[in-house]
């Protein structure tokens, strides 16, 4: 991958993870279905797929185009990113 994808597929990333966090908000509002916790857990796993996602290709990115001003920005967004995933674990 040239670092156009790398960076793409860490934008794509962000947007799934969001998607994904509101998904586990609304489970999470509605405990009372009757499969809340399969629910929750399937939710939960992609979070932290995504997450993991979002930091390897933001550190692929990096690795390709390491003095680019969107450099600083995903160095940011991995350091929360990471943050995110190491308070979860």
């Amino acid at each position: 991958m040239n670092r156009h994808k790398h960076l793409k597929a860490f934008k794509e990333a962000i947007v799934r993870c969001k998607l994904i966090r509101k998904d586990l908000e609304k489970i999470n509002s509605n405990i009372e279905v009757w499969n809340y916790r399969q629910q929750r857990d399937f939710a939960e796993t992609a979070y932290i797929q995504t997450l993991e996602e979002i930091i390897d290709q933001g550190k692929k990115y990096l690795s390709l185009n390491p003095e680019a001003d969107e450099s600083i920005r995903v160095a940011i967004d991995i350091e929360k990113y990471s943050n995110i995933l190491e308070a979860l674990s």
